[in-house]
C-alpha cells in the first residue's frame, strides 16, 4: 500500500471525517450496496468544499477485499471522464476500506428499474440519452486510456450506472475491472470468472478469457433492460407462455416481434426507425459470436442515430402510438387492419398487456359474430405480462362498398382473484353490479389494400 499512499496521499479522509459526515454510519444515511458493501450519504467539511458525496464502506463478510479495494483506487485515481463516477478520496484507518465519491442524486438505474412507479417517468429519449453516456463511458474505458492500455469493466450492469440529477449516466464500481494491453485479450486462466449473473458474457464464462466484447455483450443486456422497462432478472409472460427471464424471451423472440418487449410506458412515445435502431444494435451487441459484437464506438454512433431519428420532426412514430389505454389493459393496437382479399380468410390480432400487479380476466364483444371469430374469447393475462389474441375473418365473395369495414370489438376488464384461470372466467364476472370496476376498451377495424402478388 505504501506506494499507492504516495500517489493518494491528497486524497486520505481521517475516519473522523467520514464518521461525522454520516452520522457514525447511521442505518438513515444508508441509500444502497453491493458486493463490497453499503453505500452511505455523507456531508464533507469545509476542507473537501462541503460536498456532498456518497462513502462507500467495505462490509466484515464482503467476498471483495483489500485486493479489490486496492484495485479500484489504483484506477479511479486515473479516470476523469463525464461518465464516469468523480474519486474524492479514501479511508483505511482501523482496518476500514472506503471509498468517496460524487453523489448521483438519482441513485443506480437498476433501482429505476426495479420500480415501475421510477422507471415510467423516465421517457425514451432519456433513456437513449442514458445509454449514449454509459456508452461513451465504457468506450473511455476501453480507447482512451492511453495508447497501449485499456481497461475492461468486467461488471458492467444497471446498478453499476449512477444518474445524477439531471439523468447523467455514470459508470462505478470498478473493484473487479482488469487494466490490460490493447488489441490482446486479457487470459487469467488461474482466476474465477467475475461478473454478475444474467450480465455475464457466455463466451467468457466459458473460456476464462477475458475480452472488451465482454463489456460489450453486458452493455447489450441493458440496451434491452431500457427497453423493456425491466431488471434483467425479472420475469415476464409474452402471448400467455410461461414467464420467463428477459434475456430468454430476448432470445426465444423472433426478432420482428420484440417490439412486444416495449415498455409500455414509452410505447407511445417511440419513433418505429428509432426503436428498430437499437434493437439491432442491442442484438449485435449479444451475439454469441464474438466477431458480430460492435466496438462501443460503433455502439455510440448507432445510439446517436437512434437519438437523432427520434427527434425529427413528424418522426414516424405509427407503429407504436396505435393504442387504447387503460387502468388495467393496454390494448395494442386499437384498429385491426385486415387485408383485403376475396375468397380468402383473414387473420389480424391485437395485444392485451397488463399494467397491474393482479390477475386481469377478460372477455372479447363483436358486432359481427357470425363473421369474426375470436380466440380466445375469454381469458386471464398475468400481471405485467402481454397477451396475444387473434381474429379470423371469414372469406368474402364481393368487397364491401367503399372498402368499408363495419366491425366493431369490445375488451371489457376486471380484476380476478388469486388463483383464477382461463377456465374460471363466466359472463357472470363481468355483470356490472355489487361495485365491480370493469373497463371497457374499443377496438374498430378497417380494410386495407395488398397488392397480389405476381
Amino acid at each position: 500500500m505504501s506506494s499507492l499512499k504516495v500517489n493518494l496521499e491528497n486524497y486520505l479522509i481521517p475516519l473522523e471525517e467520514i464518521n461525522l459526515a454520516t452520522k457514525d454510519f447511521s442505518p438513515e444515511r444508508c441509500i444502497g450496496g453491493g458486493g463490497f458493501g453499503k453505500v452511505y450519504l455523507g456531508e464533507l467539511s469545509v476542507r473537501w468544499q462541503n460536498r456532498t458525496a456518497a462513502i462507500k464502506r467495505r462490509a466484515p463478510d464482503s467476498h471483495q477485499g483489500e485486493h479489490e479495494f486496492l484495485n479500484e483506487l489504483r484506477m479511479i485515481l486515473k479516470f476523469k471522464h463525464e461518465n464516469i463516477i468523480s474519486f474524492i478520496g479514501y479511508c483505511d484507518e482501523s482496518n476500514e476500506m472506503i471509498i468517496v465519491y460524487e453523489y448521483a442524486s438519482n441513485g443506480s438505474l437498476d433501482h429505476h428499474l426495479q420500480y415501475e412507479n421510477k422507471m415510467c417517468n423516465i421517457t425514451w429519449t432519456q433513456r437513449l440519452k442514458i445509454c449514449l453516456g454509459a456508452a461513451r463511458g465504457l468506450d473511455y474505458l476501453h480507447s482512451s486510456l492511453g495508447e497501449h492500455t485499456r481497461v475492461i469493466h468486467r461488471d458492467f450492469k444497471s446498478a453499476n450506472i449512477l444518474l445524477d440529477k439531471n439523468l447523467v449516466a455514470k459508470i462505478c464500481d470498478f473493484g473487479l475491472s482488469k487494466w490490460g494491453p490493447k488489441n490482446q485479450p486479457i487470459t487469467h486462466l488461474n482466476t474465477k470468472v467475475a461478473g454478475t449473473q444474467f450480465y455475464l458474457d457466455p463466451a467468457y464464462h466459458e473460456s476464462h478469457i477475458l475480452r472488451k466484447e465482454s463489456d460489450v455483450y453486458s452493455f447489450g443486456v441493458v440496451l434491452f433492460e431500457m427497453l423493456s422497462g425491466m431488471l434483467v432478472y425479472n420475469e415476464r409472460s409474452l402471448g400467455g407462455d410461461k414467464a420467463a427471464f428477459l434475456m430468454n424471451l430476448v432470445r426465444q423472440s423472433d426478432e420482428t416481434k420484440v417490439h412486444e418487449l416495449i415498455d409500455p410506458h414509452i410505447r407511445h412515445q417511440i419513433s418505429s426507425r428509432s426503436f428498430h435502431m437499437i434493437k439491432e444494435v442491442a442484438y449485435q451487441c449479444i451475439s454469441l459470436n464474438l466477431k458480430e459484437r460492435p466496438s462501443m464506438v460503433t455502439v455510440i454512433g448507432m445510439i446517436e442515430h437512434a437519438l437523432d431519428i427520434q427527434g425529427l420532426p413528424g418522426s414516424e412514430v405509427d407503429t407504436f402510438t396505435d393504442m387504447s389505454v387503460g387502468d388495467f389493459l393496454i390494448l395494442y393496437p386499437s384498429k385491426l387492419k385486415f387485408p383485403l382479399g376475396l375468397k380468402k380468410k383473414r387473420l389480424c390480432s391485437f395485444q392485451l398487456t397488463n399494467k397491474t400487479d393482479q390477475l386481469i380476466a377478460f372477455k372479447v364483444l363483436t358486432t359481427n359474430p357470425k363473421d369474426y371469430c375470436v380466440r380466445p374469447i375469454y381469458g386471464i393475462v398475468l400481471p405485467r405480462s402481454i397477451y396475444n389474441v387473434k381474429v379470423k375473418e371469414k372469406a368474402k365473395k364481393v368487397a364491401p362498398p367503399n372498402m368499408l369495414c363495419k366491425a366493431k370489438f369490445k375488451v371489457l376488464a376486471i380484476m380476478a382473484p388469486n388463483g383464477t384461470t382461463e377456465k374460471d372466467v363466466t359472463n357472470k364476472m363481468f355483470d356490472k353490479d355489487d361495485n365491480k370496476v370493469v373497463e371497457e376498451l374499443n377496438l374498430t377495424s378497417i380494410y386495407i389494400h395488398v397488392p397480389e402478388k405476381s
